[in-house]
């Protein structure tokens, strides 16, 4: 059969008598596999339902179908094609502007989304899907006053909608008007006690007013209904911090309280022990991950934002320490993070090598293309595997994780070749000895503790200064920075 007899012959199975009830068989196998998550199979078919169909008005839906299939396996060019194909064949209808309409906003097309959204609604002033995503599309293009009008517009359509409701307490949140948002949050628990992202929200709303006892409060609620979501930690922590300077017993009794109530977040453990002034050992691994592969995306901004000096700090350190850079020595960047020392510490290296326990971190160390070898692990355990690897060891901003010093440092120094450097820096105390778990989750130490771990590890202190590390709050944050040689 030439490719003109096979036209014909799908041109008359779209007019047939019964085409109608063949398309529906089709397409009730094809929607069968899309729910079932076998979206290759189910676009497979959708594209012959739209062949063998082409001129049945219903083809509209399979085209449809095929978009957002399309979309599922991250085509998103030709997921888009389909969709207009889909509002072409029925313009006057507003679900394929919708569709459509999504589909360009979560491909970040947002002046496009906004179009055919806005037709959704024009053609269905009772559409409220299409109202939420006019909504979230304006916002997101900063047209705030039309997103509020199509959020409220959402509600008029459906004042039961939770979804709509919190939408629009959103938009009144990241726009400043927190005290408007807590009351649409609050509306939503009302309605709904168990909505864990309306109780955290609130949290959000209350925090930026200064309502920090509330906030705590819708904290802990949003934790105790999804203890393992360690952002919902990550911000109590946060919060906590704040109130520990304010009202520190208040702070303690929500420390116990969420510690309770998420015993297996890592993240309440650390914190917890932080604001109630416990001194665990050190952080442990999870709490770690926990915090910097969610933070490694914007690391360097946030630390700059801040102020680090402990890059330069460490820098300057090492070079009154050391001859001119000669690319001759093996050096490790231990925490190496983003990989913000590396491009100082690339000059002094025949091998540079760095180690981070987030694999998020090390990804973003990569991109530098200045490391010749990275590794996620935890730091003394790759020190172990490595003897008398180093000529010199980095450890810009890992010791702050560590409370007693002695073990790590030890490790340091089981890696260093004799006449090997160690170059850190950690947060001071005002404590001559001993360390400190601060309510930032960080450790500080007494520079008799430093000193001590230092000699018992049999390194020898060439350098050690005070200084500022970084603002904390508006504050300055005093760290010593060291240099020790390993005899």
């Amino acid at each position: 059969m030439n490719r003109s007899d096979r036209r014909r012959q799908l041109a008359s199975l779209a007019k047939a008598p019964d085409a109608g009830q063949r398309f529906a068989a089709d397409m009730a196998v094809a929607t069968r596999l899309h729910k079932e998550g076998r979206l290759k199979e189910a676009v497979e078919l959708y594209r012959k339902i739209v062949r063998v169909y082409d001129g049945l008005a219903e083809a509209r839906v399979a085209w449809s179908n095929l978009g957002a299939g399309l979309l599922g396996l991250n085509k998103a060019e030709e997921g888009v094609l389909a969709l207009k194909k889909a509002r072409a064949l029925k313009p006057d209808a507003p679900a394929p502007h919708h569709n459509l309409g999504m589909a360009l906003l979560n491909l970040g097309r947002t002046g496009e989304a906004i179009e055919s959204l806005g037709r959704a609604v024009a053609l269905d002033p009772k559409f409220r899907d299409a109202w939420m995503g006019l909504g979230l599309a304006c916002e997101r293009a900063g047209h705030f006053g039309r997103a509020e009008e199509a959020c409220r517009k959402a509600l008029e359509a459906d004042p039961g909608s939770l979804e709509a409701r919190y939408n629009l307490a959103n938009l009144l949140r990241n726009t400043g008007r927190h005290a408007e948002a807590a009351q649409e949050l609050g509306r939503c628990i009302e309605a709904r006690p168990d909505f864990a992202e309306a109780h955290f929200a609130l949290g959000r709303a209350r925090e930026a007013m200064d309502d920090l006892g509330g906030a705590a409060t819708a904290y802990l609620e949003s934790i105790r209904l999804a203890p393992a979501a360690e952002g919902l930690s990550n911000q109590m922590g946060l919060c906590l911090q704040r109130l520990a300077a304010a009202e520190p017993e208040t702070a303690k009794d929500f420390a116990r309280r969420w510690r309770t109530a998420a015993p297996d977040s890592s993240t309440a453990r650390h914190m917890a022990a932080a604001i109630l002034g416990e001194t665990p050992a050190r952080a442990d691994d999870a709490f770690l991950r926990a915090q910097f592969d969610r933070f490694a995306p914007i690391y360097d901004q946030a630390l700059a934002s801040i102020g680090n000096r402990a890059p330069e700090l460490l820098s300057a350190a090492v070079a009154a320490a050391l001859p001119s850079p000669a690319g001759d020595l093996t050096v490790l960047d231990a925490g190496c993070g983003t990989g913000l020392l590396a491009p100082w510490l690339k000059p002094y290296a025949a091998r540079l090598d760095g180690v981070d326990v987030s694999a998020g971190m090390v990804e973003q160390a990569k991109a530098r293309g200045l490391y010749d070898g990275l590794e996620v692990a935890e730091l003394t355990a790759l020190l172990a595997d490595r003897p008398g690897s180093y000529d010199l060891v980095a450890a810009g901003d890992v010791l702050p994780y560590f409370g007693d010093l002695a073990p790590v440092l030890a490790a340091v120094a089981g890696a260093l070749r004799p006449g090997g450097r160690l170059a850190g820096t950690v947060e001071a105390t005002d404590a001559a000895d001993g360390f400190t778990l601060r309510p930032t989750g960080r450790y500080a130490h007494g520079v008799a503790h430093l000193r001590g771990a230092l000699a018992a590890a049999g390194l020898t202190l060439e350098s050690l200064a005070t200084d500022t590390l970084r603002q904390e709050r508006g504050e300055p944050v005093a760290g010593h920075v060291f240099v020790a040689v390993k005899g």
